[in-house]
């Protein structure tokens, strides 16, 4: 929906609500039991593919139990996209094939559109007891649009962690009919029941899932014990190709902090003396984003890990494994966005452990700054990459020509190689470079046939940096032992007395001067603290803000958005405030060597005899509000969206308002001055005394509500205007 806020009048745009149920399937029980790789007639029988995660990431091949497909869901549309029919087939253990009968009301010759889907049954949505449940309910009398546009954010109640390479669970997958070529297509087969169908497409399918691996480099000083995922978005959407953003995702797609544990092995030692842990191919998660991750905001996805910290005290050489504590690990570095996407891979690597975790798993997730450095890889760096070749088509590509730490020791970074097929390679240091003498204060350990890892040994508390550099040689097949293909890496350790620290508010600092408008509004401001480790607080100078209800956002990482939220000003004339922002050190302390910075705000009087607060946006499109709800409800014409609106009077003595709504109150909008009853009431077509459309004798301070009635994905949009009047009290009141 959109509201135009100008001369005091808004317009709201909201979709139709739209909904559908299903009719004309094909029964479960003709699942055909065909053996592996082999068809029978009256079947149609078409070749499928489940598509690697190399393919996207470069980082690592799939494992088996990722490609499983136990049975497939084909829906099948005519070329102007009315529904038909479905069919369900189970697919056999080591077969590439899927195998089904004809439904009735296809005929031979004809092209359909299709809508597939992978393992469903053990992948159900939210409030049904089996797919064909809801697509029964959800199905008929639907559009090839609007049915793809359910399933597309359909939720799915079944949580993926703690899954095992056993392949006693799959995934859930989106699948698409694909023409020699692999381009998608239409489905058209010949023959007849006697005979048997032929089609001379494939089906292929991708993972509505992403994987989350955890590679435990610093397990001398930690031993994990457990690890789990938690998921605000625990429920996930089902096929939703990018990656879909709610900022209240925790309240609306599931619980928080309710995963299973999976149990980590023993650390294993590896060649330079380090140990380490893994977990690989049993975390799998929805997609997920989140502009800037904060260390213990709301909406990151992250893993909660139990473990001995070794301290000497508690976990003795002695004994290792006396008191547990916590750890938050999030899925991305602190500071920048998280972006999980689906049928792609990423790897956490800890590469170091500042001290014991917290004692218990709430604290851990509520802790302000990490006790572990680590970084999340997942896709081959393309920016910086190096690749060497010869005349007989030999090649070798490093993911990085360059890679710089921090001046602390035991900091690992990860470079990957790939070479051509029937290559070997092997990595080394080049111990005579003069501009690059330092190598022995760096160590590197070969992790597969895919990468390698280099680790800082000491920290580095001179006044330099230190340099060193790797030589990577690929040999083998028609390229000379004596002249292999090379590939350098310069390695660099700045110093740890060097630390960037800064702040700086919008790249200013002192103190910095903004003007609030006398209506109110939100202002947006970027902080940078110089380390990605490091955060920022913010606090009230004098109690100026609290005051007069100013709001802001009390932290952040490094790169973070402080938003401050500024009421109306109707006070007798101009008014001033103050906020003070401190630089924390990644341990959580006040940095007392860095000096804050003050915002100075200076807001005039509103020019207005009335103010709405939130403010709306200017432009044409104004305030816009989504009525589409993907949470599955009993309730399904019900309200979807609830806005409360706060106004204000310049001159609350004489006057008073009134909110009045064109939208149809019965199944468009309507308003109430207290938050609505969402559980009872829904839209209808006969009228409803308990919607309104006009509120009138509000007081100043006093707010409203729009309450709007849900819509589907991809209705229509409608517009209207919702106007918002101040007028003259009446004498008697």
């Amino acid at each position: 929906m959109k509201y135009r806020f100008g001369s005091r009048l808004g317009k709201f745009l909201a979709g139709l609500l739209v909904s559908a149920a299903v009719a004309g399937c094909v029964r479960d029980d003709t699942d055909p039991l065909a053996g592996p790789d082999t068809g029978s007639s009256g079947m149609l029988r078409i070749a499928f593919s489940i598509d690697g995660m190399e393919a996207d990431t470069r980082a690592v091949a799939t494992d088996p139990h990722e490609r499983n497909l136990k049975d497939v869901h084909v829906l099948f549309f005519t070329q102007d996209g009315n529904y038909i029919t479905y069919q369900h087939a189970n697919v056999t253990a080591g077969s590439s094939y899927v195998s089904f009968p004809i439904p009735k009301g296809l005929t031979a010759g004809e092209s359909y559109r299709t809508l597939v889907i992978g393992n469903a049954h053990d992948h159900v949505p939210t409030g049904y007891s089996t797919f064909d449940a809801y697509l029964n309910h959800s199905a008929a009398s639907g559009s090839y649009q609007t049915i793809r546009q359910d399933l597309y954010a359909v939720v799915n109640s079944v949580h993926l962690e703690g899954s095992s390479a056993s392949g006693s669970i799959v995934l859930p997958m989106w699948g698409e009919v694909q023409d020699g070529l692999g381009n998608a297509s239409e489905l058209s087969f010949s023959g007849n029941a006697q005979s048997g169908y032929t089609f001379s497409g494939t089906l292929r399918f991708w993972r509505s899932v992403c994987r989350l691996d955890l590679r435990h480099d610093a397990a001398k000083d930690l031993i994990i014990e457990k690890v789990k995922l938690v998921h605000f978005r625990k429920g996930g959407y089902y096929f939703h190709n990018d990656v879909p953003w709610a900022p209240a995702s925790g309240e609306e797609l599931g619980g928080i902090n309710d995963g299973k544990w999976i149990t980590v092995g023993t650390p294993a030692d590896l060649t330079d003396g380090s140990k380490r842990q893994e977990v690989k191919a049993q975390i799998y998660a929805f997609p997920n984003m989140v502009p800037v991750v904060v260390q213990n905001d709301k909406q990151t996805t992250y893993l909660m890990i139990a473990g001995y910290y070794q301290d000497g005290t508690d976990n003795t050489t002695a004994n290792p494994r006396n008191k547990l504590t916590y750890y938050r690990f999030n899925m991305a570095e602190n500071g920048r966005s998280q972006l999980l996407r689906r049928n792609h891979f990423y790897r956490g690597i800890i590469t170091r452990v500042s001290g014991p975790g917290a004692p218990s798993e709430s604290e851990a997730e509520d802790a302000s700054a990490p006790l572990l450095d680590y970084t999340v890889s997942d896709t081959w760096k393309d920016d910086d990459n190096t690749t060497v070749t010869d005349e007989r088509g030999n090649f070798l590509t490093i993911s990085r020509a360059m890679v710089s730490f921090a001046g602390e020791k035991d900091l690992s970074e990860t470079v990957k190689v790939q070479v051509k097929e029937g290559l070997s390679w092997s990595v080394e240091w080049v111990q005579n470079a003069a501009d690059a003498p330092d190598y022995a204060k760096f160590t590197y350990v070969r992790s597969d046939d895919g990468s390698f890892s280099i680790r800082t040994k000491d920290d580095n508390a001179t006044e330099f940096l230190r340099k060193a550099r790797l030589a990577v040689k690929a040999t083998g097949g028609t390229v000379s032992s004596s002249s292999p293909l090379t590939a350098v890496i310069d390695v660099m350790q700045l110093s740890s007395k060097d630390e960037i620290k800064v702040l700086m508010v919008d790249n200013q600092i002192g103190t910095v001067q903004y003007r609030a408008p006398g209506s109110g509004g939100t202002l947006r401001m970027q902080v940078q603290t110089g380390s990605k480790r490091s955060q920022w607080k913010v606090a009230d100078v004098d109690n100026s803000c609290s005051s007069i209800g100013v709001t802001w956002t009390a932290s952040g990482a490094n790169g973070g958005m402080l938003e401050v939220d500024v009421p109306t000003n109707i006070s007798a004339g101009e008014r001033t405030f103050s906020l003070k922002v401190t630089r924390m050190n990644y341990t959580g302390s006040l940095d007392s060597e860095t000096t804050p910075v003050t915002l100075s705000f200076v807001q005039p009087k509103s020019d207005y005899l009335l103010t709405v607060t939130p403010s709306v946006p200017e432009g044409q499109d104004g305030l816009v509000i989504d009525g589409f709800d993907p949470t599955v409800t009993t309730l399904k014409s019900g309200i979807s969206v609830q806005k409360k609106f706060i106004v204000n009077l310049a001159d609350p003595t004489n006057y008073q308002y009134s909110v009045e709504s064109d939208f149809n109150k019965d199944y468009d909008l309507f308003l109430s001055k207290d938050r609505a009853d969402n559980s009872t009431i829904t839209a209808g077509w006969a009228a409803n005394s308990t919607c309104l459309n006009k509120l009138t004798g509000l007081q100043n301070g006093e707010s409203f509500y729009v309450n709007v009635f849900r819509t589907g994905p991809g209705d229509p949009t409608i517009r209207g205007t919702i106007t918002i009047k101040a007028e003259p009290k009446r004498p008697d009141k």
